[in-house]
């Protein structure tokens, strides 16, 4: 998306929350995520991403337009220490 002003998109922004649960609309979801990490990241492996995106125990934050992945973020919770 470019914009001069990203709250142009604000209304048609929509976030969501994935993990690896067997859904086939976040299977999607993460792969497309997962391709665009890849794009992105050109030096880390895609198979490292393939391995963290697709981690039972992560999550991933999407960033989507209207049903379309266009960024997100891949992190996995420790609840047990509260971080």
């Amino acid at each position: 998306l470019r914009a001069r002003n990203f709250r142009e998109y604000d209304n048609t922004l929509e976030y969501r929350v994935v993990q690896n649960d067997g859904e086939s609309q976040s299977l999607v979801w993460m792969t497309a995520a997962r391709n665009i990490f890849h794009q992105e990241l050109t030096q880390m492996p895609e198979e490292y991403i393939t391995r963290l995106v697709f981690n039972e125990h992560h999550k991933t934050i999407l960033m989507l337009n209207n049903g379309v992945v266009y960024g997100g973020i891949c992190f996995r919770v420790f609840q047990e220490k509260d971080f």
